[in-house]
């Protein structure tokens, strides 16, 4: 049985459900879901030199998003037009942050 405990690990803060419809199913879906939370939430898609200040472009989840936007506008852009993920121009500073609190 897969309590509470077994999914905070996973760095889920949300309670999960999972059902099982046959013996042993739920150890596979448990394992989909593991792989599925346990990949980074920001990845690097390009790397540039703007005036002598690094800016990433990256893709990450739409609650580290909503962090970064409220952060000073000047070191972030957003491309619009992403429905699930969010794909930003960052500044190396901001991306730091990024990196240390996510």
């Amino acid at each position: 049985m897969i309590n509470e405990e077994d999914l905070l690990f996973l760095g889920s803060t949300r309670p999960m459900n999972l059902f099982m419809t046959h013996r042993n199913v739920g150890k596979s879906v448990f394992g989909v879901i593991a792989k599925n939370l346990a990949r980074p939430s920001v990845t690097v898609l390009d790397q540039t030199q703007v005036d002598q200040d690094s800016w990433y472009t990256v893709d990450i989840d739409p609650e580290i998003a909503t962090w970064v936007r409220q952060q000073c506008s000047e070191h972030w852009y957003e491309h619009p037009g992403h429905r699930f993920r969010s794909i930003m121009e960052v500044h190396e500073h901001l991306y730091t942050l990024i990196r240390l609190k996510f």
